[in-house]
């Protein structure tokens, strides 16, 4: 076997890995042989539902900005011992860790030149190791390589990213940073991953994604649900946002590609339920409303069913370039399940973060959703560096006026973070100045012109927090972000490690 390619925690339940089927068809397409293995679906059954939610709450411990956060501050951060500290509180810890070695001894019996593991974001971190340190410890010659965007996102210890960490401390042997569907290949060819990485120009050239190797029975979701790509990179600057550091370029998909992926799922694997894994499903507008029209068209002829759905994150249009006749288009085709970055109510603030977009937009936007029966996922940042008490009050006001859709539905959940993490990626980490953040003596980011605290921006936190439950919307990831917020503060008020 030329390469295994293997999915870890923390990663969603309902859905197989876009990641490895991805990889694995572009590998099968080059000459080379490959299987998949869904590490993150396997263990869920294989616990109990109350130990997954124990290690579901370890693989989310928040060491992201453990290497290179914006304060420059100099720490010695012994991360190693952070894991084992961790990993030791677990009382389901040695079925877990037996069951991590059952995994690394049934990819080895495959005598696999490469292991491929897919660290899809910060919560891949801690089980990357586990799943590393496991396969090493039967072959400590077995060479493995680290790929996704948890791989080159965050900085680990003293290192600059997660990669060049588990490389140094001698748990992979590359990673591929960056787009890796044609760098795998590479990879294949000479032994190393390309050291420059250029973005994929024509994602139409892609393979559709292989899931062959994974058993979809596995899977709880009443119909088959898939992920799939439609572009990559954003078409906004916003300056919190670090994507721009990460794909330089916005590309996307054609109308007609795309149609004929969700065409293949269907009738290979019975798909009717889709969610993109774009920044923004609606990046080429007229790109996206040709879509919508030709998914119409493909169920009105009976190659797509009529109850097809599909969703992914998306950015509020104003009326001129989003219509309705756009948002009835698109209904009919089954947009249902969006996440939209609203961030705040203010359109101060929102000129601050260059959303291009004001409260509004957000209101048509709202009209419409509940009036074509489309439903969403408000994202929002509280504690934004600009942000004063008025600008607060504004967004309070939103929740109160948009109640009304979250009690039709419209509204189906709203996350509210842990007030704004400053990204080094992002235009305030990259200049911090500009936006009037300083740091203080704990390393907690403030703005002193507008006496914009640590303290200041938690105690929003909560009021928000506490209006929407008075108000009955669904509030998303409580526990585990509460929790956090808890901990940071036990911690001596270090708002880079959770």
């Amino acid at each position: 076997m030329d390469i295994v390619l293997l999915s870890i925690p923390r990663l969603s339940i309902e859905v197989p890995p876009l990641n490895i089927s991805q990889l694995n068809s572009c590998v099968k397409s080059a000459g080379y042989s490959s299987t998949t293995i869904d590490a993150n679906i396997e263990l869920y059954h294989h616990l109990t539902f109350e130990e997954w939610l124990e290690v579901d709450d370890y693989f989310q411990t928040d060491l992201r900005y453990t290497g290179n956060d914006v304060s420059h501050f100099k720490r010695d951060i012994k991360f190693m011992e952070m894991h084992d500290e961790k990993l030791s509180t677990l009382k389901c810890r040695d079925k877990y860790l037996a069951f991590i070695e059952s995994i690394a001894k049934r990819i080895l019996e495959y005598s696999p030149e490469w292991v491929g593991i897919s660290i899809f974001s910060v919560n891949s971190t801690l089980p990357g190791i586990d799943f590393c340190s496991a396969i090493l410890k039967i072959n400590p010659n077995q060479k493995i390589v680290l790929g996704g965007m948890g791989v080159s996102s965050f900085g680990v210890g003293t290192r600059p990213n997660y990669g060049e960490f588990m490389k140094v401390s001698g748990l992979a042997k590359d990673y591929i940073s960056g787009e890796g569907e044609y760098a795998i290949i590479e990879l294949l060819k000479t032994g190393e991953s390309p050291f420059i990485n250029p973005q994929i120009e024509v994602l139409d050239e892609i393979p559709f994604s292989d899931y062959t190797d994974l058993h979809l029975e596995l899977y709880p979701a009443k119909d088959k649900f898939f992920y799939l790509t439609g572009s990559r990179g954003c078409v906004k600057q916003c300056t919190f946002c670090d994507i721009q550091s990460l794909w330089k370029k916005f590309r996307w998909r054609s109308a007609e590609n795309l149609v004929a992926e969700f065409k293949h799922l269907y009738e290979k694997y019975g798909a009717k339920d889709f969610y993109f894994t774009d920044s923004l499903i609606n990046g080429n507008t007229k790109e996206f409303n040709k879509f919508c029209s030709l998914i119409v068209e493909a169920k009105n002829s009976g190659e797509l069913p009529e109850d097809l759905s599909f969703g992914g994150q998306w950015i509020c249009r104003p009326k001129s370039t989003f219509s309705e006749d756009h948002y009835a288009t698109a209904s009919k085709a089954g947009l249902y399940n969006l996440s939209i970055g609203i961030e705040s109510g203010s359109d101060s603030v929102l000129d601050s973060m260059k959303k291009s977009i004001t409260r509004e937009d957000y209101d048509f936007q709202m009209e419409m959703l509940d009036k074509y029966g489309i439903r969403c996922n408000f994202l929002m940042i509280i504690g934004y560096p600009s942000e004063t008490e008025e600008d607060f009050q504004l967004t309070m006001d939103m929740f109160k006026d948009y109640k009304k859709y979250s009690d039709s539905g419209t509204i189906w959940g709203v996350n509210l973070g842990k007030t704004l993490v400053i990204l080094p990626g992002a235009p305030i980490g990259q200049a911090p100045d500009d936006f009037g953040v300083h740091y203080d003596e704990h390393n907690n980011w403030y703005n002193p012109d507008i006496g914009l605290t640590y303290d200041v921006r938690l105690k929003r936190r909560l009021q928000a927090q506490l209006l929407l439950e008075e108000l009955g919307y669904v509030i998303k990831s409580t526990v585990t972000t509460i929790n956090s917020l808890y901990e940071i503060k036990m911690r001596g008020g270090y708002d880079s490690i959770a």
